[in-house]
């Protein structure tokens, strides 16, 4: 049976803002697997770690629980003492590496909008320069014994050929940018709802393919701005990865530019231009429409993924049905 497409309410429901366990995760997903060997865009592997994204927001037992449900029965967590949270899953040679983004329920969600605001820029290990606040969480779970690090460099040992695929919604995105800068071996960044989050220094220090999804007006893609008087340093925030552009119907656009009814306005008050007042910022965005928070939940992200995987599949020669026969041998 081919799994269904997701359907929306005409007005925003709790369980469309705020990740729960009442969501399907993998459901969809796990019909058609994950593509491991690919590197370049896949909207499987995009689905896939879009649910992971959403998924990481719930307990660790149930994510653990979920991702067995997928297959994938090598589970673990790291856990930092303020925001850092990253749980890791493994099977045959591929490893996936989740970032939680900030916890949207207070009041456990104010040590996560603190690491979002310092937007000063500090030195990134492997050169360049990134988000200070996004530095600071990564660094709770990074460097010790039993750290990450050296987690993931004890499972590249013991597999030469294992695959690293980083990923994240929101502050979990920018996490697994960093990540992918300090640990040359990751194959793969997807990144959902990303902010800027370095210096172009430091983007040229990620190996790996990074594809940057966005979804319509989510305004915390376009933050923080790529200029700001107040550093000291002459660096610029910038965009890392290929864009794949979720338009207001759905569709997924390739490499689509597309521009924010929001920052119109904001460059027409020199906003952008700095150095910006964050009230003056709040006060602009407070006047728009609620999609440009509400875009930014990882609930679309993974539904809407999802939705156009299923428009391009019924509209390809082969069909759902012969594409799913045919993927199945490269899969894991």
């Amino acid at each position: 049976m081919i799994p269904e497409r997701f359907k929306f309410s005409k007005k925003l429901t709790p369980n469309e803002l705020f990740p729960n366990m009442d969501y399907p995760y993998f459901e969809r997903v796990r019909h058609t697997g994950f593509f491991h060997r690919k590197n370049e865009f896949s909207l499987v592997n995009a689905c896939f770690l879009a649910e992971a994204s959403l998924l990481s927001y719930n307990q660790p037992s149930f994510i653990k629980y979920a991702f067995y449900y997928a297959g994938f029965d090598d589970f673990k967590m790291f856990i930092g003492k303020n925001v850092a949270r990253c749980f890791t899953a493994k099977k045959g040679n591929c490893l996936i590496v989740v970032f939680r983004g900030t916890e949207l329920k207070l009041p456990f969600s104010i040590p996560g909008f603190i690491a979002d605001f310092k937007i000063a820029m500090s030195p990134e290990k492997n050169g360049g320069f990134v988000h200070s606040g996004f530095q600071a969480v990564l660094d709770e779970i990074w460097e010790g014994e039993g750290m990450l690090h050296e987690y993931l460099l004890k499972q590249k040992e013991k597999k030469p050929f294992l695959r690293i695929f980083a990923t994240g919604h929101s502050l979990g995105a920018a996490l697994s940018l960093i990540l992918a800068a300090r640990f040359p071996h990751v194959n793969c960044v997807y990144t959902f709802g990303c902010p800027r989050v370095g210096s172009q220094e430091f983007a040229d220090t990620i190996k790996a393919k990074v594809f940057r999804i966005v979804h319509n007006n989510d305004i915390i893609t376009e933050v923080p701005f790529q200029k700001f008087r107040i550093l000291k340093i002459k660096n610029e925030y910038l965009h890392i990865g290929e864009l794949e552009f979720i338009d207001s119907k759905g569709k997924l656009r390739n490499k689509s530019a597309h521009n924010l009814a929001i920052l119109k306005e904001l460059k027409e008050k020199n906003i952008l231009k700095g150095p910006a007042l964050f009230e003056e910022f709040i006060a602009t965005l407070v006047k728009t429409r609620t999609s440009y928070f509400s875009d930014h939940s990882p609930y679309f992200y993974a539904t809407k993924l999802w939705n156009a995987y299923l428009d391009l599949s019924a509209s390809s020669e082969s069909g759902f049905i012969s594409r799913f026969i045919s993927n199945r041998k490269s899969k894991f």
